[in-house]
């Protein structure tokens, strides 16, 4: 999930990869600085095909079985239609990569939010926000470990009400405050976990990503693997909530099928992610007091292949709904056997063969939308298929009409959009970067 990111939420996934980061994140299982150094000493090649199959899988795999995947997908078409701008993203500013000290050391950028010259960065390896002017330099650490005032334990997305830094914790169940200086406000709780307002509150805890601009929450409905292992589980709410994180209502549900695989033997079970994963994705934008929900299923037919964006208000009201045809991108079956063949040499000799296939997902094209983004003036950025050395944004204005087209840097995440700028992190030889790009408008091109 995204928010508009004046009112910037965790990542650009699923509800269910939301899920997973979570786990991570309180057991502290996040990448640590050692571990980034020690990938400096990957081969060139290792680096990139590991960075790239990253968001897709929790397993490793070998660079031989994800070159086989990169090689095996078309560039991806759009088919005829109306006229859109082409766009193109531009680096002009790179942090990270060079410069010395703390500050420019990342373990994984999983938020950014730009509030006029102040540029607040979240990174997973860290527990306080990072401030940096327009320029990328440096001003101060907002926040600090611990468990006092202003500090964090489980820091999990962080955004802007005016000219205030909100920054929700979920370790501590807390909501706190800070002024445009990085001075501590004030804070309040959030309500227990477990908390929900549904007929099924039994297999869900209420887990806010961000803050409307009313203070008003958004956020979704968390649960465990064994409550999807035994059935109970096969979509996750999303909600409305008081500041207090107490459930108003249910806005809409989001389907978690084909999110995760359930393995099962007579002396264990284990919960991973598919590696072709293709579940719907959320976006809020609470600047608007809305989410965006992309249904993105995988193809089955060469010919025909597309997804759909639907913005929700917060009654639960559908504003719009737009589909937008693509053309498919195919996965070989070379590449698919190699992927199950890593898989399972990953998993055995717990789990059997068949109980693999009975498992796993392996489509014949890739998900259409891999990740969605909400821009500051309320478009929606919606990343396509991997393919060659260039990926495409699909560019969705405020009342869902396609606008534009965008290429860009596969290795680069979007995490904040405005018209004229983004911000996001860029790999370079596996190192995370902090990157700031310029969007360029080429031409008027026709679909």
């Amino acid at each position: 999930m995204t928010c508009r990111q004046r009112s910037n939420a965790p990542g650009i996934q699923s509800v269910a990869a939301h899920s997973r980061g979570l786990c991570r994140l309180l057991a502290g299982t996040c990448r640590s600085r050692t571990q980034v150094m020690r990938l400096r000493r990957m081969t060139p090649t290792m680096r990139v095909l590991r960075r790239l199959w990253a968001p897709y899988t929790s397993h490793r795999f070998s660079p031989a079985v994800l070159l086989l995947l990169l090689v095996s997908c078309d560039a991806a078409s759009v088919p005829e239609g109306q006229r859109s701008a082409a766009l193109r993203l531009v680096p002009e500013l790179r942090l990270g990569d060079d410069e010395d000290g703390s500050a420019f050391q990342f373990v994984r950028i999983a938020g950014v939010v730009v509030d006029g010259q102040r540029v607040y960065v979240r990174d997973e390896g860290s527990q306080f926000v990072r401030q940096f002017d327009s320029g990328g330099r440096f001003v101060r650490n907002v926040g600090r470990p611990g468990a006092g005032p202003g500090e964090f334990q489980g820091l999990f997305a962080i955004g802007t009400l005016a000219d205030t830094l909100w920054a929700i914790d979920v370790a501590q169940r807390r909501v706190s405050m800070f002024n445009s200086d990085g001075r501590f406000i004030r804070s309040w709780p959030l309500d227990k976990l477990g908390q929900a307002g549904s007929a099924r509150a039994d297999s869900f805890f209420s887990m806010p990503l961000a803050l409307t601009s009313d203070g008003e929450m958004l956020g979704f409905g968390g649960t465990t693997g064994r409550a999807i292992a035994d059935g109970r589980v096969t979509a996750s709410p999303v909600y409305r909530m008081a500041r207090s994180g107490a459930v108003i209502g249910t806005l809409t549900w989001v389907s978690i099928r084909h999110s995760d695989m359930v393995l099962r033997s007579a002396s264990a079970m284990m919960y991973r992610a598919q590696p072709f994963a293709d579940n719907p994705l959320l976006a809020c934008d609470g600047a608007n007091r809305r989410v965006i929900v992309i249904q993105r299923s995988s193809s089955d037919r060469r010919s025909a292949a597309s997804f759909r964006a639907t913005a929700i208000n917060l009654l639960g009201d559908t504003l719009w709904s737009t589909v937008v045809p693509v053309a498919p991108v195919p996965i070989s079956r070379t590449a698919r056997d190699s992927v199950r063949e890593a898989v399972l040499r990953a998993i055995r000799p717990r789990f059997a063969a068949a109980e693999l296939d009975r498992a796993l997902f392996l489509p014949e094209f890739a998900t259409p939308v891999t990740a969605a983004i909400v821009a500051a003036d309320g478009s929606t950025w919606l990343r396509g298929a991997d393919a060659g050395g260039s990926v495409r944004y699909y560019v969705l204005d405020r009342n869902g009409s396609l606008t534009g087209l965008a290429s860009g840097n596969p290795s680069t995440r979007l995490l904040w959009v405005s018209d004229r700028m983004a911000w996001g992190e860029e790999v370079v030889d596996e190192v995370p970067t902090l990157v700031r790009l310029r969007i360029e408008r080429t031409a008027l091109s026709g679909r």
